[in-house]
């Protein structure tokens, strides 16, 4: 099965024992309920954001979400990926995913404040 299709199972499971709907949840991360819908069930691969979003609304650790048991591997994308040279995380999760995660976005945050410089040095210069 999927790594997407388990967590979204996982995403569903615990959607509905906070008694959320797909509607809530879908305005919640501020996308449609046709895109989450498609997220849940695992048609879509999720984000590192996504996950992150996700996990916030549902009020539990990302480590959560992603601990599939049996040492699976979780595949994510980061959020960039059509900007930034698309890096994919493959991820044993053996306890470790969550450095990993707070890793990438420490990362990410890095790039986008350098990205933010050259922009502001270069209109500087016009």
């Amino acid at each position: 099965m999927k790594t997407s299709v388990l967590i979204g199972s996982k995403i569903r499971k615990l959607r509905n024992q906070r008694e959320y709907s797909q509607e809530y949840m879908a305005q919640k991360l501020n996308i449609s309920p046709a895109t989450y819908s498609k997220q849940e069930r695992g048609e879509t691969d999720l984000t590192v954001n996504q996950v992150e979003k996700i996990a916030e609304v549902l009020e539990v650790e990302v480590s959560e979400l992603l601990d599939l048991g049996n040492n699976q591997i979780v595949h994510l994308k980061d959020s960039h990926q059509n900007t930034v040279v698309n890096r994919e995380a493959h991820v044993n999760y053996d306890g470790q995913l969550l450095a990993h995660v707070k890793e990438e976005n420490k990362h990410l945050r890095v790039e986008n404040a350098r990205l933010i410089d050259i922009i502001a040095n270069r209109k500087a210069t016009e």
